[in-house]
């Protein structure tokens, strides 16, 4: 630290983060991280893996628990 400066006491986890989306046509990703954080990190889409992308689309049917993606060609 600076002389003459006190070092603060770690604060408890206030419960905020930081959110950044990166929206591309077909997939998209999602990060995060806390505001005093100095690496964000990115969502799997599974669970455990290293899988990022997102489908960019995502439509509910009404009235039904159904859910559609768009998907490449």
């Amino acid at each position: 630290m600076f002389t003459g400066q006190k070092e603060q006491p770690a604060k408890k986890n206030s419960g905020k983060v930081i959110v950044g989306y990166d929206l591309g046509k077909v997939v998209s990703q999602i990060s995060y991280c806390a505001p005093d954080g100095t690496q964000a990190e990115t969502v799997s889409s599974v669970a455990g893996t290293e899988q990022y992308n997102i489908p960019t689309v995502l439509c509910k049917r009404r009235g039904v628990n159904q859910w559609f993606t768009a998907r490449r060609h």
